[in-house]
């Protein structure tokens, strides 16, 4: 199989697999969508292997580790900064401030369990390579 079949057959398989997420929302069954999802990344490895030529190069793997560190770099500070905010002003007294109080809280936890999975992940290859 050639990279253009690779290409074709990779956007149907995406289409397929929004298809039905988008099928799920709107009809409320979200089992639908999760065996999408899941076939859906199934069928995009099988296919991945039994291409013949080599979908990813030295280029490709730089590219997507640069974007990888930008992208968290982006997220975590954005929820940090988001998550101190939320919390600072979360005037005490009216019951709007405790939910938004509460989804400063919730925000800095998404944070500590993104940064301690990156650590666990970077010492885990680092020990590996």
């Amino acid at each position: 199989m050639n990279i253009k079949t690779y290409q074709k057959l990779k956007f149907l398989i995406v289409f397929y697999a929004s298809t039905l997420m988008a099928i799920s929302v709107y009809s409320g069954n979200i089992l639908l969508g999760l065996i999408g999802v899941i076939s859906g990344l199934i069928f995009l490895t099988f296919l991945k292997r039994i291409t013949k030529q080599k979908v990813e190069d030295e280029r490709t793997e730089q590219i997507s580790l640069r974007a990888y560190k930008s992208t968290y770099l982006v997220l975590t500070s954005v929820l940090l900064i988001s998550s101190i905010l939320l919390i600072t002003f979360g005037v005490k007294g009216r019951v709007e401030a405790t939910y938004v109080t509460a989804l400063g809280i919730i925000l800095s936890y998404i944070t500590i369990f993104i940064v301690l999975l990156y650590s666990l992940f970077f010492y885990y290859f680092s020990k590996k390579i």
